[in-house]
C-alpha cells in the first residue's frame, strides 16, 4: 500500500476514535497537553507523539516519546533519551529511511534552535550539529520534500525577530541547514501547517 494511503487510514483511525469516545490510551503517563507533535510512520504503521505541555497554569513542559499502534489500539512510551521537554516544535517523516526530523520548540524561558532524529527501527533519538541552523522558533511548519529527500521549514515565532517569513531546507544527508532567499513569500506568520504534493 502507498505511504500515502496508509497514513490516510491511520488518521482516520486516530480521528474516528476519539470522536467515539475509545480510549486508546494504555498508559496514564500520557497525560493530556497541547503543543505536541506526531507524525505517522508509514513504514512500520505507527504514529509517532512527542513532548508538548500541561494544559495547566504552571506550563510543564514533556520529552516523552510515544507511539500508538492502530492494530493494537494502545499507546505505549519509549523510555529512552531524547530532546530536552518542549512544545511547539515541529516533526517531519522521511519515508525514504523511516526516519523522523524534529526541530526547534519552546520551554517556559526561550524558543529552540536544535536538531533531532529519530530512527523508527532503532528507535533511538540522534542530535544533529549544524554549522547554521533557522533562528530558534516555535509554531511554524516544516515537511518532508520526499522527491528530494529534503526538509522544508517555513516561518513561525522567533524569540529574538517574533515572525518569520523566512525558508529553509535541511538535507540529511549532509547534516546542513540552508536558508533559501525567495522575492515573494506568504508572509510573517505562525501557526501554519505546511503538506507536500507527492504530484506535483
Amino acid at each position: 500500500m502507498k505511504a500515502l494511503q496508509i497514513r490516510q487510514l491511520l488518521l482516520i483511525s486516530i480521528l474516528l476514535l476519539s470522536i467515539s469516545g475509545v480510549n486508546v490510551q494504555d498508559d496514564p503517563a500520557l497525560s493530556p497537553r497541547v503543543g505536541h507533535k506526531m507524525v505517522v510512520d508509514s513504514g512500520n504503521d505507527q504514529v509517532i507523539l512527542f513532548g508538548g505541555n500541561s494544559l495547566s497554569e504552571a506550563q510543564v513542559f514533556y520529552d516523552d516519546t510515544w507511539i500508538y499502534s492502530p492494530e493494537s489500539n494502545i499507546w505505549t512510551q519509549l523510555m529512552i533519551d531524547g530532546p530536552s521537554p518542549r512544545g511547539s516544535h515541529a516533526l517531519a517523516y522521511n519515508p525514504d529511511d523511516g526516519t523522523v526530523l524534529l526541530f526547534g520548540g519552546q520551554t517556559p524561558t526561550r524558543r529552540l534552535s536544535e536538531t533531532w532524529v529519530f530512527d523508527c527501527t532503532t528507535e533511538t533519538w540522534i542530535e544533529i550539529e549544524t554549522e547554521t541552523s533557522p533562528e530558534g522558533r516555535s509554531d511554524f511548519g516544516m515537511v518532508c520534500d520526499s522527491s528530494r529527500g529534503v526538509f522544508i521549514l517555513y516561518g513561525g515565532w522567533s524569540g529574538r525577530s517574533g515572525l518569520r517569513d523566512d525558508t529553509w531546507v535541511f538535507d540529511p544527508k549532509a547534516n546542513t541547514w540552508s536558508e533559501i532567499e525567495i522575492d515573494v513569500t506568504p508572509g510573517r506568520m505562525y501557526g501554519q501547517n505546511l503538506e507536500f504534493d507527492p504530484v506535483g
